[in-house]
C-alpha cells in the first residue's frame, strides 16, 4: 500500500511540475506587444468582414491556413495546411483572406518585427 501511495505522490509532484512548466511556456506567447495585438485584430477583422458563409455549414469547422505576405502588407500566398473536411468552407476561408488583403498596417511595423511575425504565419479560421 505504501508503494502505491508513494507512486501517487510522486506522480502528483511530476504532474504539478509539468503543469507549472507548461504554464510558464505558454504565458509568454500570449503576452504579445500591443502593436502585434493590434495587427492581429486588424487581420482578423478584415478576414471576417470578407467572409461569405457557405451554405449549409456545420458547426465546429475550422481550417488552418498558412499565409505569406510582403512587407508592404500585400498577400503573397495562402494555402490550407490542415483542412476542415469541408471543401466549400476551406475555399470560403481562402477567399476571405484573399479579399482581406492588403493590410497596409504590416508596412508600418519595424522590419524585424514583421519578419519574425508576419512574413509567414498560420491562421486558424473558425467562424464561431
Amino acid at each position: 500500500m505504501k508503494k502505491y501511495y508513494l507512486l501517487l505522490v510522486l506522480l502528483s509532484v511530476v504532474l504539478t511540475g509539468c503543469i507549472g512548466l507548461q504554464k510558464k511556456v505558454v504565458e509568454p506567447k500570449t503576452k504579445l506587444p500591443q502593436s502585434l495585438k493590434s495587427i492581429a485584430l486588424i487581420i482578423k477583422a478584415r478576414i471576417e468582414k470578407n467572409w461569405i458563409k457557405p451554405e449549409p455549414i456545420v458547426k465546429g469547422l475550422q481550417v488552418k491556413i498558412q499565409i505569406r505576405t510582403k512587407s508592404d502588407g500585400s498577400l503573397v500566398s495562402s494555402k490550407v495546411i490542415e483542412p476542415s473536411g469541408n471543401a466549400a468552407f476551406d475555399r470560403s476561408a481562402l477567399e476571405a483572406i484573399k479579399n482581406g488583403f492588403p493590410i497596409k498596417e504590416l508596412g508600418e511595423l519595424k522590419s524585424e518585427v514583421y519578419e519574425r511575425n508576419y512574413r509567414k504565419f498560420n491562421l486558424v479560421f473558425n467562424p464561431e
